[in-house]
């Protein structure tokens, strides 16, 4: 079911000329066999995998403080 229900959403996102498809998150370990699986599931869809950052760079000493601060509350 799972698989179908992927496979219609690709199929509505493409007639609206939509050209990517992101299944969200990649296991790039090689012990945990769930995950494993999942890539695999992933995998068998075709597609490659897009390896993105997402971070903060504090620029100013404004956003130096504000992240130092952000690091006190945890």
């Amino acid at each position: 079911a799972n698989r179908w229900l992927h496979h219609q959403d690709m199929l509505a996102l493409k007639a609206a000329h939509c050209t990517t498809y992101d299944f969200g998150g990649w296991y790039a370990g090689q012990t945990d066999q769930q995950k494993l699986q999942i890539n695999a599931f992933k995998e068998e869809f075709g597609g490659k995998v897009a390896r993105e950052f997402d971070g903060i760079m504090a620029l100013t000493l404004k956003g130096r403080l504000y992240q130092w601060l952000r690091g006190l509350r945890g």
